[in-house]
């Protein structure tokens, strides 16, 4: 797999403006937002092909293996904007 680049301030402003665009005339559900912040790269999807752990939120949905949309925690380098 490889390994993801941190999220830009441009991906989370983009990511803000979407959110915003649809308030307060439209609803946004969590299937909107998850795809709205893979686009971002601020998820990152990953097939899970067992649990992760005792609180694993894929397991509650079905069988191994899925997909499964984890926070982008890969790290800026310095001085990156």
């Amino acid at each position: 797999m490889r390994k993801p680049k941190a999220p830009s301030y441009t991906q989370l402003r983009r990511f803000a403006s979407f959110i915003l665009s649809h308030h307060p005339h439209y609803e946004l559900d969590g299937a909107d937002l998850q795809s709205e912040a893979v686009h971002c790269n601020l998820l990152v999807e990953v097939t899970a092909l067992r649990s992760c752990g005792r609180f694993c939120a894929c397991a509650e949905y079905g069988d191994f293996p899925c997909t499964c949309y984890r926070l982008n925690r890969a790290k800026r380098k310095k001085g990156a904007a």
